[in-house]
């Protein structure tokens, strides 16, 4: 079944007839198509009677081939884009809406459709996306193949005094020369700033002994991201540091034993959480447990969370990442990216995981 058969599949189980996609990442996905426009609608519209139209313009050429059975309708210049999609859409239906869908286009539509009910779609594309073909799966196991060779770059760098930022503004070249098209995000954490769940903002903040360094990065290979988290601590580490390292550790691993197909979502985030709360640290675990990614970094259809009662399927790609948070302090997180597998899954990043201590240099930057 092809992508666009699987959209097809899942609005008919949902009993939706048609269906505007909008969001770039997915139509890349299902047309090939990069589509980057605020002034003119450039989407999809599915319909159930099979038709599949990709909305352009003359600004934007068609590249490649297009997926069997999808057309393009363009909108000319002084035509309204809202005009040409109702000439397409069915009146009185219920048709579903791409959450991104600039109200400049969607309010119009509403106005001058009242008997039709627009709804969004709050899972049928996540639905389509959870599941890798193998095409997919290839991209990003290239993909984390690569941020395991980051990760060395960046543990390489560590030295007395240097900084988060430092770091951080090296960061797009080094992807770039380990074989990424692009850094999709990175966090770079010294010390007490490693207690912030997501730190994004690199500062000035210099590396010393006994700090803790946290590094949670991302590229893109050929569309698809990567995510991985790495902790480590620089020169020494306390008893507390490893107390908390070994706890983290242990819920991602605990964690990743329980992915295999049927398990559902809130039992792998209940396999970690289980794990620090028997520590001790409960309350400073205090987000959940991993989520999907692909085109996207985070993708809705993979949410590890305890309200996410749906089943693990063969294909899924999703991270696990644990973490404990002690504001003030420091903050451990271990992150691996999974793919579930027919019996199990395999974890798609190689580097080591085990606490590591790097050598301080004494010689301190000034």
């Amino acid at each position: 079944m092809d992508r666009t058969e699987r959209v097809r599949a899942v609005m008919e189980e949902k009993g939706i007839r048609q269906m505007i996609i909008c969001n770039p990442a997915d139509v890349l996905y299902l047309s090939g198509q990069h589509t980057n426009s605020t002034e003119h609608f450039m989407g999809i519209l599915f319909s159930a009677d099979g038709k599949c139209r990709l909305f352009t313009n003359p600004l934007f050429a068609i590249i490649g081939q297009l997926p069997e059975g999808m057309e393009t309708v363009s909108v000319s210049r002084g035509e309204k884009d809202t005009d040409v999609m109702k000439s397409f859409l069915k009146p009185g239906e219920t048709i579903m809406v791409d959450p991104m869908l600039q109200a400049s286009f969607l309010l119009p539509l509403m106005k001058d459709m009242p008997e039709t009910a627009f709804v969004p779609d709050d899972c049928c594309m996540s639905t389509v996306h959870a599941v890798k073909d193998p095409e997919e799966i290839r991209r990003m196991q290239i993909s984390s193949q690569i941020n395991d060779k980051v990760m060395g770059r960046l543990r390489s760098m560590l030295k007395e005094g240097i900084t988060e930022k430092e770091i951080y503004d090296r960061l797009e070249e080094t992807y770039r020369e380990c074989g990424a098209d692009q850094m999709a995000f990175a966090g770079v954490c010294f010390g007490e700033n490693a207690a912030q769940p997501h730190h994004i903002r690199p500062e000035d903040r210099k590396l010393k002994k006994g700090d803790c360094v946290l590094f949670d990065i991302g590229g893109k290979y050929d569309g698809y991201c990567s995510d991985m988290t790495r902790t480590f601590f620089f020169g020494e580490v306390s008893e507390k540091q490893k107390k908390i390292y070994e706890l983290v550790l242990a819920a991602n691993r605990a964690a990743e034993a329980a992915v295999r197909p049927g398990v559902r979502f809130c039992d792998i985030d209940r396999a970690a959480r289980e794990v620090i709360e028997q520590g001790g640290y409960g309350p400073y675990f205090v987000h959940t447990t991993g989520h999907g990614i692909g085109m996207e970094v985070h993708e809705a259809g993979g949410r590890v969370a305890a309200d996410n009662e749906t089943h693990v399927q063969a294909g899924n790609i999703f991270s696990v990442e644990p973490g404990i948070y002690l504001e003030g302090e420091f903050g451990v997180r271990i992150e691996d990216l999974v793919l579930v597998t027919e019996d199990g899954c395999r974890i798609l990043n190689s580097f080591p995981k085990e606490l590591e201590v790097i050598p301080a240099d004494m010689a301190a930057k000034q």
